[in-house]
């Protein structure tokens, strides 16, 4: 409700200990990465961050290439939605964090 016009996005941002950085209420902006570092693009700016999950204790000691990362859910527009999750399926995700 605090977020009109803007839908919870799952986004799985590559490096887990840089999501520790990060507290609810946060603005971040997403960068999408070419895995074999050719580009990079910015597919959101200033989002608000509004949960972070905390990741499955068992899962973290599974080496399944799945659960790499860390999970953070953001605002942002609907339209937006499918870029950034277009983006996590393939590229390496990172975050400027605004605060």
């Amino acid at each position: 409700d605090g977020y009109p016009g803007l839908v919870a996005a799952p986004v799985r941002v590559g490096d887990a200990d840089v999501v520790s950085l990060l507290r609810v209420g946060d603005r971040i902006d997403l960068v999408a990465a070419d895995p074999q570092g050719l580009q990079a693009s910015v597919v959101a700016e200033g989002v608000p961050v509004l949960a972070l999950p905390q990741p499955d204790r068992e899962a973290a000691f599974e080496d399944t290439g799945s659960t790499a990362g860390r999970l953070v859910i953001v605002a942002v527009p609907e339209a937006s939605a499918v870029e950034i999750a277009q983006a996590g399926v393939s590229s390496y995700i990172s975050v400027v964090i605004r605060r």
